[in-house]
């Protein structure tokens, strides 16, 4: 049986489907009409109708819309997706350079408060992720066969074995075993 259990994106009114028909993060409207006239709006409007401004404590205006799996927002135009946080961007502040990215001081990553953006290039976003403490590195990496008592263990054992030993006793390559012993990787343990 057809129960309301969605609305029109455009116009708010009911509409009736089976649950089957409807898919997560899609928009439904009730009519062609409606559909065309939600794509004919600029998509700097549609951007300023999904933000929520007053649920985040710290200022930050939350994207409502669909979210990507990496956490950041997506919005469609002329069949093309963008990034939220790059159109906020540029509609508050103007074009983005070639080659430059639109960084968050605040680590939300469907935040679209223009305060909170910046631009920086590759480096500058890698920089600030170090900063942050947002990489992951030993143990916590999720390709880590190793964990830093292993690398204490190499570092003392190899004087008495070979590196292919080594690495046949912890299961690993003998080039690993090499590029810790050289403090080419492993380099907060000391």
């Amino acid at each position: 049986m057809k129960t309301p259990n969605t609305k029109c994106a455009y116009c708010d009114t009911p509409i009736y489907r089976y649950p089957y028909q409807l898919r997560s993060q899609v928009r439904a409207y009730c009519s062609r009409a409606c559909m065309s006239r939600h794509y004919c709006t600029p998509v700097y409007v549609r951007l300023l109708q999904n933000i929520d401004y007053v649920s985040s404590p710290d200022g930050c205006w939350l994207w409502k819309g669909p979210i990507l799996k990496t956490g950041y927002g997506r919005i469609c135009s002329k069949r093309k997706n963008f990034s939220t946080h790059r159109v906020s961007y540029e509609y508050h502040h103007g074009i983005i350079p070639f080659g430059m990215n639109v960084l968050h001081k605040c680590d939300v990553r469907h935040c679209v408060n223009p305060k909170h953006l910046f631009l920086g290039t590759h480096q500058d976003n890698m920089d600030d992720c170090v900063a942050k403490g947002r990489t992951t590195h030993g143990r916590n990496h999720p390709n880590a066969r190793l964990t830093e008592g292993d690398i204490r263990a190499i570092r003392e054992l190899s004087a008495s074995m070979s590196q292919k030993q080594l690495a046949a006793q912890f299961g690993v390559h003998f080039t690993t075993v090499g590029q810790i012993l050289r403090g080419q990787t492993w380099t907060h343990v000391k």
